[in-house]
């Protein structure tokens, strides 16, 4: 691409990233503001995320990744917990499934390509990233496959549920149908409100990505622009983060038709489709002419290394030639 539009794209993305980060902090304030704070400022609830992202990044990423591998295992006992107890402690309404195709197969497969390209697929775009950095690069490649297996498999297990277990209503309306299915767990009104520890799991997901979202950023940034102290970048992008969840939209319905009719219709398709497959197609494209080249190099490296061989073999034997010479004129000069 050459260093102009790399350096374009490495502007760009950032500003993408922390705009990712915004959506993605009002998403989770607003959830614990309508769920547990009621009356608390989305500023407060933000800024309290954010400092623990801050400290996190500081530490280093690889502290971030171990704090992540922790959280898998938490995710995936919760989310198996959380499955067995719904089915054992509810009574599944299996009418809610059927019709399946009452409109016709087509407006499910475009909500399906419109939504699955963006989540899960299309956020595992930031990891190209921090893939550079990892020891064993042939032993991670397999894990973005087997991570889009796991979450895939666990999105329509959650989506099963909430079409088995509440109303078809609070699918459409509600502002988090997983939490409202969590709440039908209740055993003699004494085992219930696990949409609590619920909550929680979603702020533990939270800080990761924002890790993940300020840590590509930082890097980005802080190549183009040569800053040796990317702390101050870090406490940055924490600020305009803040403000920017809360000012993004007014209100959680703006939020959701923002983000369908906006995020996912047009900026994701744009930098997670679009922009990366480019990039993978011109990379093919320069990719034989950069072989020509090298091996023009290599062919022209190796014909310059053989005349240097010859010049010094001529050179040497000409030296040899000379001291034959000279040795011979010093004999016929003693004896006469």
């Amino acid at each position: 691409l050459g260093k102009f539009l790399t350096k374009i794209l490495f502007i760009i993305y950032p500003i993408y990233f922390i705009f990712t980060a915004g959506v993605t902090l009002r998403d989770q304030t607003e959830l614990i503001q309508l769920f547990l704070i009621d009356q608390a400022s989305l500023y407060i609830l933000g800024t309290v995320l954010m400092i623990v992202v801050f400290y996190g990044i500081n530490l280093s990423m690889e502290v971030v990744g171990r704090t992540n591998e922790m959280f898998f295992f938490i995710h995936i006992f919760s989310f198996i917990i959380f499955t067995f107890m719904i089915i054992m402690f509810n009574k599944a309404n299996l009418e809610s499934l059927i019709p399946v195709f009452d409109e016709g197969i087509k407006p499910l497969l475009i909500d399906s390509l419109k939504f699955s390209y963006a989540v899960p697929a299309g956020e595992l775009f930031v990891f190209i990233l921090i893939y550079q950095f990892l020891n064993d690069k042939k032993g991670a490649a397999k894990i973005p496959f087997l991570s889009i297996l796991v979450s895939g498999f666990m999105f329509l297990v959650i989506t099963i549920l909430c079409i088995l277990y509440i109303e078809p209503e609070s699918n459409i309306i509600d502002y988090s149908p997983a939490i409202k299915v969590s709440r039908t767990i209740d055993y003699r009104l004494f085992f219930q409100r696990f949409d609590l520890l619920l909550i929680c799991l979603f702020v533990l997901h939270t800080f990761i990505k924002l890790s993940i979202l300020i840590y590509a950023s930082k890097y980005l940034l802080g190549n183009v622009f040569k800053i040796k102290k990317d702390y101050f970048i870090t406490i940055f992008f924490c600020i305009i983060i803040v403000i920017l969840s809360v000012n993004v939209v007014k209100n959680y319905n703006d939020l959701v038709r923002f983000r369908e009719k906006m995020i996912f219709s047009y900026i994701r398709l744009a930098f997670e489709i679009i922009i990366p497959f480019s990039l993978v197609f011109l990379s093919f494209i320069r990719k034989p002419k950069e072989q020509q080249k090298e091996s023009q190099d290599t062919k022209d490296k190796k014909n310059k290394d053989k005349d240097q061989k010859d010049d010094n073999k001529n050179k040497k034997d000409k030296n040899i030639i000379t001291n034959l010479k000279n040795k011979f004129k010093e004999k016929v000069l003693k004896k006469s």
